[in-house]
């Protein structure tokens, strides 16, 4: 799934998982990069490295999704 594609998923009802987080997109700047998660809850949330996520650090974030300090990575669209 796209950035732009997840994006649009994330504000349509029953496209994306509602019992867990989901990774919406990353953006990646020079002042750093960061992620969006949607929340079971609907709510939006900004994620940068370093941040805690159900009981994983975020060791990273590509263009391609999260890595995590154990190795584990998440793409774009996938539940966390």
């Amino acid at each position: 799934m796209s950035n732009a594609s997840a994006l649009g998923a994330a504000t349509e009802p029953q496209i994306l998982p509602l019992r867990s987080l989901t990774l919406i997109g990353v953006r990646l700047t020079p002042d750093g990069n960061f992620a969006l998660l949607r929340t079971s809850d609907g709510t939006i949330t900004k994620v940068t490295t370093g941040a805690r996520i159900n009981g994983e650090t975020v060791a990273a974030i590509d263009q391609t999704g999260l890595v995590f300090d154990g190795g584990a990575r998440t793409g774009i669209g996938q539940s966390l």
